[in-house]
């Protein structure tokens, strides 16, 4: 994807993460203890919740603070940090210092009832497998990539 451009490349995930709204529409929103009353989806898990902006932002940022201790972070350390529950890939995925730091754009969209929903865009690019000789392969990994 570097070849088209970071805009460019920005631009098709968010309109591929848009289109993973309008087919979602809202029907569950997860309430967390960390509060914020902004609905937000995470086009990964596929899951509508409740946070804000700067709740999400300080989870990224301790996040990347972790990871230059312990040199990884798993997506489901992100998802707790934002009081959700983990999922079944989020042990096998997350991020990788060696590849940078977590890398989080947020976008507004409106599903399919007219519910206004915060779209995170994970920047996928430096996602990586965390733990080797899972059942991930490389091409599950490179579909999440692509939302």
């Amino acid at each position: 994807m570097e070849a088209i451009g970071d805009k460019k490349e920005q631009t098709i995930r968010e309109s591929m993460a848009k289109e993973k709204i309008v087919k979602n529409p809202v029907r569950e929103v997860i309430l967390t203890e960390k509060g914020g009353n902004t609905i937000c989806y995470d086009a990964i898990s596929g899951r509508y919740f409740k946070s804000d902006r700067d709740t999400i932002n300080r989870a990224v940022n301790e996040l990347n603070r972790q990871m230059r201790d312990d040199m990884y972070v798993t997506l489901n350390e992100f998802y707790y940090a934002l009081g959700l529950d983990g999922t079944k890939l989020g042990d096998d995925l997350g991020w990788n210092i060696e590849k940078g730091y977590i890398e989080l754009d947020f976008s507004s969209h409106l599903d399919a009832n007219g519910t206004l929903a915060w779209l995170l865009i994970i920047g996928l690019r430096r996602f990586t497998i965390i733990t080797p000789g899972n059942d991930i392969t490389e091409k599950t990994a490179r579909k999440i990539q692509l939302l």
